[in-house]
């Protein structure tokens, strides 16, 4: 069985990242990081999505 999924929002995705959260808006907004819309201005993106994205960035 798999693991659940676990979301993050743009100022935990952030820290992760070490960047501010208007950073992550934009990498999103670029198509950069995958991410899913809740509600009118806010994003969640997939906890395996930003490790991902943080691992690319270090190679």
């Amino acid at each position: 069985m798999s693991a659940a999924i676990r979301w993050l929002g743009t100022t935990e995705v952030a820290e992760r990242l070490e960047m501010s959260p208007a950073n992550v808006r934009h990498l999103i907004r670029a198509g950069k990081l995958p991410a899913q819309r809740a509600g009118h201005r806010l994003y969640r993106v997939r906890e395996d999505h930003a490790d991902a994205y943080k691992e690319a960035r270090r190679g």
